[in-house]
């Protein structure tokens, strides 16, 4: 393991800085680039990048001028001035694009937000070599707490949030669950752990985390070890259904492992095991305080295996709905156990159900 793979970001940035032996400065708001030598910026020990939130736009232009020069293996420091969510979003985005793979959202000395970064000369995400920076191993702190993910290569929609804002992936929804002191929380749809985690390790709750894809299963185990919250969390490689039975794992799209689904076979052939979320939770004494449902579709089948559970403790409910008719299903769904819908997450993807009092 890299000697870096142990640092916080604060440390990783002044250890970055200290190897670099005084990288050159630069001041993107103060440019003038018809008068930009770019190999004369680059120096043999990296570069720090000043780039003002003004200077966003110019900064692509910098770094398609100057990249080219830059030593391998050289870094590259890229401190923004004030930007808000949405922007670090965008700005990091746009550092991947120029194959600079960022392994920390921090702030140096004097306060300044700060991207430090690995200059991977050549390298972009449809050539071979790209990505390959900390092995898709992404940390962070989070309310003081050290946090470490590891991400499947080619599928950055989860690791982004970490990388750019060090916080959770989908972190709106899991302070919604946060706020309701969950003693018990079941994770339906756990793909590499991020929900999991972030319920076991900042609100300490108990969690049945369900994962039938072998890809983001094995991910998962590593996340909950990492974390040490694996004696917090029952992870079971399995898909929840209506009824027990077999079925199958059909991968989603290359760049998000999330989407992948499950599709039940109407015989007893099927790598999968599929079983119903009463069966799973027969010896948990519960309460069980929120049910999170992220199944790609298979959302209403989770449910129909799901009578005991909902009938006995009602817990608060959160489950992804891709359309209108899916949020109608899941309603139609809940009705029967008195739950009504009371709010929705992540672009109203995601529907919050409570059951009525």
């Amino acid at each position: 393991m890299d000697d870096e793979d142990t640092l916080t970001g604060e440390e990783r940035l002044e250890h970055w800085l200290s190897a670099a032996a005084c990288p050159a400065q630069f001041d993107l708001g103060q440019a003038d680039e018809l008068r930009l030598d770019p190999a004369s910026l680059a120096g043999e020990h990296g570069l720090a990048i000043d780039c003002p939130s003004a200077m966003l736009g110019r900064l692509s232009t910098f770094l398609e001028a100057v990249l080219p020069h830059v030593p391998a293996g050289a870094p590259v420091v890229v401190r923004p001035g004030d930007l808000d969510s949405y922007d670090r979003l965008k700005f990091g985005v746009a550092l991947d694009r120029f194959g600079l793979a960022t392994v920390l959202c921090g702030a140096d000395p004097d306060g300044r937000l700060c991207f430090a970064t690995r200059h991977l000369p050549h390298a972009g995400r449809d050539r071979p070599g790209a990505w390959e920076t900390d092995d898709w191993r992404t940390t962070f702190s989070y309310e003081g707490a050290p946090v470490c993910f590891h991400y499947p290569r080619g599928d950055d929609i989860q690791r982004r949030p970490p990388l750019y804002l060090n916080t959770f992936y989908e972190a709106g929804l899991l302070e919604a669950v946060r706020a309701l002191d969950p003693s018990v929380v079941v994770d339906v749809g756990a793909n590499i752990g991020n929900h999991a985690v972030y319920f076991a390790k900042i609100i300490g709750a108990r969690v049945h985390a369900f994962e039938p894809n072998p890809a983001a299963y094995v991910l998962l185990r590593k996340n909950l070890v990492e974390n040490g919250v694996e004696g917090r969390v029952r992870a079971l490689a399995c898909a929840l259904g209506a009824r027990a039975g077999r079925g199958r794992v059909i991968p989603g799209d290359a760049d998000n492992l999330g989407s992948a689904r499950v599709e039940a076979s109407l015989s007893s052939d099927g790598d999968t095991e599929i079983v119903t979320l009463d069966e799973c939770l027969r010896d948990e004494p519960g309460p069980v305080d929120v049910l999170k449902i992220d199944v790609e579709g298979m959302e209403t089948d989770v449910l129909a295996g799901a009578h005991e559970t909902l009938s006995r403790w009602h817990p608060h409910l959160f489950a992804e709905a891709l359309d209108e008719a899916a949020a109608r299903a899941l309603a139609d769904a809940l009705s029967p156990y008195g739950y009504r819908r009371i709010g929705d997450h992540g672009g109203g993807l995601t529907l919050e159900f409570a059951a009525k009092a």
